[in-house]
């Protein structure tokens, strides 16, 4: 389950992400970030995903795919490897194999 809590700043919207952003999951936030992005064009927008407890390659990708269209993910501490992955270990990995 993902709970999803929208905050209106000054400045635009804070997503506070609470959960494990899998599965049906991935649709809802981004159905949610496209309805905020659509309301408050031009308006920053922060996915805070400090209380992110797991993902999935979909919720990576979308994390990865709303950061490259303009969001900015937030957290405290070092960058969470375990919820944004770490695509470039992977890939050495595979060609370490082959």
């Amino acid at each position: 389950m993902l709970r999803i809590t929208a905050e209106e700043t000054a400045t635009g919207t804070r997503l506070l992400l609470e959960g494990k952003l899998k599965g049906a999951w991935v649709a809802e936030l981004e159905a949610v970030y496209l309805r905020r992005k659509a309301s408050n064009e031009g308006s920053r927008l922060v996915l805070d995903i400090d209380n992110v407890t797991a993902t999935d390659q979909a919720g990576r990708y979308l994390l990865a795919l709303l950061e490259s269209e303009g969001a900015e993910l937030a957290w405290s501490g070092a960058r969470p490897a375990h919820l944004l992955g770490n695509a470039a270990l992977t890939s050495t990995d595979q060609r370490l194999e082959n």
